[in-house]
């Protein structure tokens, strides 16, 4: 997710200022990337299940807490990395 983001802000330096449209292809490449592997490792590859409490998309039956994971985070990582790397 983020170098695609870096490809598409043509610098990987772009979370020190961060622009919509990488910060929207940060976003949706992580969360396509969620849904796949979720997907996949739970339907074809069969390495996990969900407990039946866990809430799920009705569309692809994806675990709705590793999707809210991916929501949540990357603001909080992206803080952190400008906060820490800044000169």
């Amino acid at each position: 997710a983020f170098w695609s983001a870096s490809l598409i802000a043509k610098s990987r330096r772009w979370i020190f200022n961060i622009r919509r449209i990488p910060l929207l292809v940060y976003w949706a490449v992580g969360l396509i990337i969620t849904i796949v592997m979720e997907w996949y490792a739970t339907g074809t590859l069969d390495r996990w299940q969900y407990a039946d409490s866990m809430p799920r998309l009705p569309f692809m039956g994806t675990g709705l807490l590793p999707l809210l994971q991916w929501i949540v985070l990357p603001p909080i990582i992206l803080f952190f990395v400008r906060r820490q790397t800044k000169s």
